[in-house]
């Protein structure tokens, strides 16, 4: 996704003292923030990195508000995880395969290779062997 604007707040800490940084980007005409917090360092290096018109990996979600903002939905972003890139692989590959078995009807099917009745008898019998 290419990022059309990026937003980065200064760091913040909770009342328990954990440090955070919120992230805003705007990709596609809609603004998607995320926190990231102090022990997640890795991340927030690499978002550092980002400058307006980059594309970066990312996954978009929604999220309902809490407290004062519950009757709120917020869009937010993360960094895909491993098992996000697995699941983005096989829902890639299962739109493909719908689209190949819609598109070529006459593919022989499992069913297509068994061996007819006719053939199995043959076989029975043991005609076809050379001794």
């Amino acid at each position: 996704m290419i990022i059309e604007q990026i937003s980065e707040d200064d760091v913040k800490e909770t009342k328990t003292g954990k440090k955070f940084v919120r992230v805003g980007i705007k990709v596609n005409g809609d603004w998607h923030n995320c926190t990231v917090w102090e022990s997640q360092g890795d991340q927030l290096r690499e978002i550092r990195t980002w400058n307006k018109g980059d594309n970066v990996d990312v996954v978009l979600f929604t999220e309902n508000g809490r407290g004062d903002y519950a009757d709120k939905v917020f869009n937010c972003f993360k960094l895909p995880t491993p098992l996000d890139l697995l699941i983005r692989r096989v829902t890639e590959l299962e739109s493909q395969m719908a689209i190949l078995i819609v598109s070529a009807p006459d593919l022989p099917t499992p069913e297509d290779y068994e061996p007819k009745d006719e053939e199995s008898k043959d076989d029975e019998q043991g005609d076809d062997l050379p001794f």
